[in-house]
């Protein structure tokens, strides 16, 4: 069995009147006590008290023994850093971590060696914790650009919105890197990956962008499935929870769509408070329609549902009603779209 790494830290200093003659263990705890991850470090805390008549020198080397479920019995000497008087406490933090343990109940024993009077018999404190096992885990919920059942063409570039979810029990920090696979139907998966930009708490979603990606040139037309799966995880047994996530498209050879829009989407101001205004320019009289979605695909508003001449044209967008977040725009002319965000802060 593997050994369990312990590591001594930090000093806290509490009073703590006591009346035995000696160096005893008393309090061991955790902070989410009687719970232990395994796999992941705990926070063990237990107090160190000088019951003996005399202050006990900083320098001092305090041998501790400590003996977690079945495992050998491991020593440690802790280095007092600060005199000690008596009567007195330290808070010593243990980080063992539980890697080789089997999961349910584990007890913890720590003990002294180190007497003023050679009496050791109330050194020693024992707990009883509850190993369980820990989950830390992303999921894809949602591809909400393109819009689902838009054309897609093959050998044609798109940049696909999606939505993380920390199915985790704990906060995955920001800058952490996570690794996903994008397949189109039944072909291979490629690999990406995105940096968090914040951190995000349990059960908390946020939106990313992928980068560039074509759509093969082997996929068949008509329709299929685009898939989005994480590959992040520690879960100790391998389990992974809602990791992955696919949107139903349109598969079109490339260049068979006509563009009928002139130049590019302009939209002002953008991020907005409250209004903002989308402009664009058509090169022939065509039916338009302009609508605007939530992340998750719900259409909230729509802003044009008519037939526009050539031109340039503007339409506005009220946003006072919504809450603030990230929405998405769909500007449709005959058969080709055009998506990107909205920010209303």
């Amino acid at each position: 069995m593997k050994k369990i790494l312990l590591f001594a830290a930090v000093l806290m200093f509490s009073a703590s009147m006591v009346f035995a003659q000696d160096i005893s263990m008393e309090d061991l705890t955790a902070p989410d006590a009687p719970i232990l991850r395994k796999g992941v470090a705990a926070n063990l805390s237990v107090q160190i008290v000088n019951n003996g008549p005399n202050t006990i020198n900083g320098g001092t080397i305090i041998p501790l023994k400590v003996e977690i479920g079945n495992n050998p019995v491991q020593s440690i000497n802790f280095p007092l850093v600060n005199p000690l008087p008596s009567g007195d406490s330290y808070n010593l933090m243990l980080y063992p971590t539980f890697e080789n343990e089997p999961l349910g109940a584990i007890e913890i024993c720590i003990w002294s060696e180190y007497a003023a009077d050679g009496n050791s018999a109330n050194d020693q404190t024992c707990s009883n914790f509850e190993l369980v096992t820990y989950k830390r885990d992303i999921g894809m919920t949602a591809i909400p650009i393109p819009l689902p059942n838009s054309i897609v063409e093959k050998q044609t570039s798109y940049s696909f919105t999606f939505t993380l979810k920390n199915f985790s029990d704990s906060a995955i920090s920001v800058n952490t890197r996570i690794p996903y696979q994008v397949r189109f139907g039944t072909g291979t998966p490629e690999e990406y990956y995105v940096d968090l930009t914040t951190d995000m708490l349990p059960n908390s979603e946020a939106s990313y962008s992928s980068p560039v990606i074509e759509v093969p040139a082997t996929v068949p037309n008509g329709p299929i499935e685009i898939c989005f799966e994480t590959a992040w995880s520690t879960v100790v047994d391998d389990v992974q929870t809602n990791n992955e996530f696919c949107q139903d498209y349109q598969i079109a050879p490339s260049g068979i769509k006509e563009n009928n829009f002139a130049g590019s989407v302009a939209i002002q101001p953008n991020p907005f408070d409250e209004q903002t205004q989308i402009t664009y320019a058509l090169a022939t009289s065509s039916e338009v329609v302009l609508k605007i979605y939530t992340l998750a695909g719900k259409e909230v508003q729509t802003l044009v549902n008519e037939k526009q001449a050539a031109g340039k044209h503007a339409a506005d967008f009220d946003a006072s009603a919504l809450e603030k977040g990230i929405y998405i725009y769909r500007l449709q002319s005959g058969e080709v779209s055009k998506t990107g965000r909205l920010v209303v802060q």
